[in-house]
Parts: structure tokens; sequence; C-alpha cells
């Protein structure tokens, strides 16, 4: 039974299952009932939830006290699900652009030029989090370099066996939230990074959008590091700067007031404690 179980798991999270018959639930609106998502049959009521999809979250809106603003247009989870199957996971296994439809050089160099980009444009996102930025910033994390050309370049370096070593592969990685048992890798860790920063802009100070940058940097960069054979020497990379941490600033020009006294004491139970 459990076999059966993981294996259908397998089968409804790759193949897309696309229905072909009108919405099963219907929205009660009647004022003498709170809102509830009634099934037109007792036996769809065991899955009915399952069907929750745009028509249903549209629906949820009409009846539902909620601002339009704030909740029209968020997914809800089969919808993202459904992207995920129909668009991310076929580019898993997209055939490459060289002969026999096989990962051809060209593909390797075209990928690795995609990251060097990326590295690039993290620059402009470390001055604009400094100024306090938030829109542009926003809007330089959803350019295509930081989401479809990303992704796209890692699944053809995950992929790339005649020209990157397993090892080499590894440290790529998969998607954020479809590692499973397995190593995630470079390409999870910058899109939790990404999505974490985007997610919590005009919340996080300066300097802490600046830990949530270098993480996407660090990342960008352990793939730089394994693919030196395809490197764009027309793009120069500069060199990584260590992220200061807050701890290290001096009494001048801390933030926060910290004076050197205070730190050393915190240190020093730290390490007694330990």
């Amino acid at each position: 039974m459990t076999f059966l179980l993981i294996s259908w798991e397998d089968v409804s999270m790759s193949h897309p299952m696309r229905r072909e018959v009108p919405v099963s639930m219907t929205v009660s609106t009647s004022p003498s009932s709170s809102f509830s998502l009634s099934p037109s049959l007792w036996g769809r009521s065991t899955v009915g939830g399952m069907a929750f999809g745009t028509r249903e979250r549209l629906a949820f809106m009409d009846v539902a006290d909620l601002e339009p603003s704030d909740y029209g247009d968020l997914p809800s989870y089969n919808e993202v699900m459904l992207q995920h199957r129909s668009e991310r996971v076929p580019l898993w296994t997209e055939n490459g652009e060289g002969q026999d439809g096989k990962i051809s050089r060209q593909d390797v160099v075209k990928s690795v030029r995609n990251i060097q980009l990326a590295l690039l444009r993290l620059q402009d996102c470390k001055q604009l989090a400094k100024d306090y930025e938030w829109d542009k910033l926003a809007d330089t994390l959803n350019e295509q370099i930081f989401r479809t050309d990303l992704y796209r370049s890692c699944y053809v370096l995950k992929r790339a066996d005649n020209f990157l070593t397993p090892e080499s592969r590894d440290v790529v990685g998969f998607d954020w939230g479809s590692c499973a048992w397995r190593h995630c890798g470079a390409l999870a860790d910058a899109q939790e990074a990404i999505d974490e920063l985007e997610h919590l802009l005009g919340v996080l100070e300066p300097f802490e959008c600046l830990f949530c940058i270098d993480i996407v940097e660090r990342s960008l960069r352990d793939i730089f590091d394994v693919t030196t054979e395809y490197h764009d020497t027309t793009l120069q990379i500069p060199a990584y700067q260590p992220l200061q941490r807050m701890s290290d600033v001096n009494e001048e020009s801390s933030m926060d007031g910290f004076d050197t006294e205070f730190m050393d004491t915190l240190a020093f139970l730290r390490n007694s404690a330990s």
C-alpha cells in the first residue's frame, strides 16, 4: 500500500490532471450560513478541496469579507502545482539545441554566461539595497535574468553530462522545494534567498537585504567556480567581497551604537558558556 501511495504521488506531481468536467463545487452565498464550498454530490465531498483552483478562488473572493487587492491574485496550492507540473517539470527534460536534441557545448556556454550576467546584476542589487530603493530592487529581482534565464541555465548545466563532472552538476542541484531526499545545491539556495528578499522588501533593513543578496551571490559563484572552462571572458566578474558582519563594525560606523567593550564582553560570555 505504501508503495502504491508513493507511486501515485509521483505520477500526480509529474503530470497535470486536466479537468474536463465542470467545477464540482459550488459556493454557498446564503446569508443564513457562513461561507462554504458545497459539493454537488456527496461522493465528491471527500476530494472536493482538491479541485480548488482559479474559479473557486475568485468565487471565494466574491462572498468572503477580504480585500481583493490583498488576496485576489494569490494563487492556490493547486494552481501553483499545476504551473510547476506543466511548465517547470518539462524544462527538466527539455532537449538542448545541439545535434539530435542533445545538450551542446553552445548550450553550456550560453547557460554559464547567464550565470555571469546574474552575478553582475547582483552588484546593482547591493547598491539599491543600500540606498533603500525597494521598488527598483523588487523590479530587478523579477527580471528575466533572475527568473527564467537562471532556472533554464541551471537545468541545462544539471543535465550536461558530457561537459560537467557529476560533482560539478551536484553543485548546481535542483529547484527549491523539489530536492526531496537529494542534496539541493546552489540553485535552491539562490531561489530561496531571492524569494525571501522579495517577500520582505520594505521590512528588512539594508544590511539584512545584503545578507540575502550575499547568499544568492555565493550560490551563483559556486556554479561559476565549477564551470571555468565555459566562461565568457568578455564579462569581468568582480572579486567576491565577504559580507561584513555587524559585530565587525567599529564604534564610529556602527548603526546600532554597539561599542567594542560590549562586543568583547558578549564574545567572552559566549566562549565561557561553551
